[in-house]
């Protein structure tokens, strides 16, 4: 398959003297929601799998995949400081595997059972957008691509900004699924386990987005 590679308000006086003049009516900003409450869960998924001690706040994430030497730490960094440059905010990735000792292998390279979501908030939904648009980890369908196991869009049943790319009836066992809702982009797959298990886990993750 060929791939495309708060603010905060300030309250303001204007004084003349030291008597305020006029005073700025502010409102309170809501609180973005955290992504580690939009990421994967051991619930999410099917029995058998254990958290790899890596996952939590991405920047952590990457920190331990250097120390640990894992392939994967260079184009998961880069891809961050990419996304980064378009306004994303926060990042949270959660990472499960049936063998310890696969939760530093680059990504799509396990040979046992694992998931792994990446849930990154913009400081805003256009910048999202924009973030989902550029697509991840080099993974963005050609315009117009029709391949067996692509869907696109609402069909996914995620949002209309979403696709999905089942494998699972291929040796790599990939289930791939890539969506914006709201402020966030969300990036999740699943290896060596049912595709429904990779859909039910997607729509999870997308139920807990507010």
């Amino acid at each position: 398959m060929a791939w495309v590679g708060c603010s905060v308000v300030s309250l303001a006086l204007v004084g003349c003297g030291g008597i305020p003049l006029a005073r700025a009516n502010s409102q309170p900003t809501a609180t973005p929601q955290d992504p580690r409450t939009v990421g994967l869960v051991a619930s999410d998924l099917p029995d058998g799998l254990s958290l790899c001690p890596m996952s939590g706040a991405i920047d952590s994430y990457l920190q331990r995949l250097q120390a640990d030497g894992s392939p994967s730490y260079e184009v998961t960094a880069g891809q961050w400081t990419a996304m980064k440059k378009m306004g994303a905010t926060a990042g949270w990735v959660q990472s499960y595997a049936q063998l310890a000792e696969e939760c530093s292998a680059r990504l799509g390279e396990r040979q046992g059972p694992s998931a792994i979501s990446f849930v990154i908030r913009f400081k805003d939904a256009p910048s999202a957008l924009d973030g989902f648009a550029a697509g991840f980890l080099s993974l963005r369908p050609e315009q117009g691509m029709v391949v067996p196991g692509l869907t696109r869009g609402s069909e996914t049943q995620l949002t209309g900004d979403a696709w999905t790319y089942d494998q699972t009836d291929q040796s790599s066992g990939d289930f791939i699924a890539y969506w914006s809702n709201h402020r966030f982009v969300l990036f999740l797959l699943t290896q060596k386990i049912p595709a429904a298990a990779g859909e039910h886990a997607a729509a999870a993750m997308n139920d807990r987005v507010h």
